[in-house]
């Protein structure tokens, strides 16, 4: 009598996977939080360059920006200033680290200097000082400086010190008084680049590292102030744009 055999039973590889990984104990936990943490690191490093795009935006068409920029342009020289390259300058006014550039320190101390407000002063004293010298223009910004330190202050407010510490050369930098007297008073107004049809003022300022900034300067009553170039491509546009508008009303005028 032949004994049956019994069929082997066949298998569908991909069951045995499955329940061979299903015998497995995996914790995703850790998965989830690597996951977490690497899109946390994405929101924040987004919204630093939103928070610096902003301040960028604010510094670029504040018009104290501009005089600050005319000032250099017009007198650094005669107040003895170190070199200090304007996209240097640009971007530590940007800056919201923690550790202030010496670069842009010693450029405040040396201007507090010419005015004697600074004598002695050192780099770790810098944020005193500085606070008290705001005070002395605008007891709000002082407040703010006090609360927040120099490196969290806002835009405006580090754009409106560094301008009153250059305007106030004209008043109590007397080597610099000196010097403004022997010169005519065409030589020491600034001049825009150039006016188009509007009467609008176009102000330009440009450094030995190709640094460009262009601005705009509107007839308004709350004369707008506007970065409109900021590399040499830009500004061939620009000019361009207004050669082509020179050129065109005068053929129909």
């Amino acid at each position: 009598m032949n004994e049956e055999k019994e069929e082997p039973i066949l298998v569908a590889p991909n069951l045995i996977k499955e329940e061979s990984m299903s015998s497995i104990p995996m914790d995703t936990h850790d998965g989830e939080t690597t996951s977490n943490n690497v899109d946390s690191t994405l929101d924040e490093k987004e919204k630093n360059r939103l928070n610096y795009d902003q301040r960028r935006i604010s510094l670029l068409n504040n018009p104290m920006y501009g005089v600050i920029l005319c000032f250099l342009d017009k007198f650094r020289t005669h107040i003895d200033l170190q070199d200090y390259p304007l996209h240097l300058l640009e971007e530590n006014l940007l800056s919201d680290q923690e550790n202030i550039s010496g670069r842009l320190i010693d450029f405040h101390i040396t201007l507090l200097k010419r005015i004697s407000l600074g004598k002695g002063a050192h780099r770790d004293k810098f944020v005193p000082i500085i606070t008290k010298f705001a005070y002395r223009f605008d007891y709000d910004d002082g407040e703010h400086l006090k609360t927040n330190g120099y490196s969290q202050a806002e835009i405006d407010i580090k754009l409106r010190i560094l301008k009153n510490l250059l305007e106030t050369q004209f008043d109590h930098n007397q080597t610099f008084k000196t010097a403004l007297l022997e010169k005519q008073s065409f030589e020491v107004r600034s001049q825009p680049f150039g006016r188009d049809r509007s009467g609008a003022s176009y102000w330009l300022f440009m450094d030995s590292e190709c640094f460009i900034r262009l601005f705009r300067e509107n007839t308004d009553d709350e004369r707008a102030w506007t970065n409109i170039a900021k590399d040499k491509d830009e500004l061939e546009n620009i000019i361009k744009i207004l050669i082509t508008d020179y050129i065109v009303r005068k053929k129909f005028t």
